[in-house]
């Protein structure tokens, strides 16, 4: 059984740090995958990274702007669930993205729950 999202804020975590291009292709099929299957909008910290950033503010610098789009979005805006990527496990951030999320009340499922 897969859960429905349709309608529903997606913020999508997973790992990127060590793995090509920041694991881009991977987020960006999970994406369009997730808005195909009714996400009505779906973060996607893909977008948001590259060589340039990863090497001049470091992991810790580009947790920051993903864990305030995670926590800090108006009542209105707020994400209604976080998806985790495969192997989310093996990602300190991804970790704490997830603990995070759970810790704010926020529904949480891996990839394979849902598509």
């Amino acid at each position: 059984m897969s859960i429905d999202i349709t309608g529903k804020r997606v913020y999508l975590s997973g790992p990127m740090t060590g793995i090509e291009d920041y694991n881009r292709a991977a987020f960006d099929r999970a994406a369009s995958d997730l808005i195909g299957a009714g996400a009505v909008q779906v973060y996607n910290p893909a977008v948001y990274i590259n060589d340039y950033s990863a090497r001049m503010y470091g992991h810790e610098e580009c947790m920051r702007p993903a864990l305030w789009e995670l926590a800090h979005k108006p009542w209105d805006l707020t994400y209604d669930l976080l998806i985790s990527l495969p192997e989310w496990q093996d990602s300190a951030g991804a970790r704490l993205e997830r603990e995070v999320a759970e810790a704010i009340g926020m529904e949480v499922h891996d990839l394979g729950e849902v598509l």
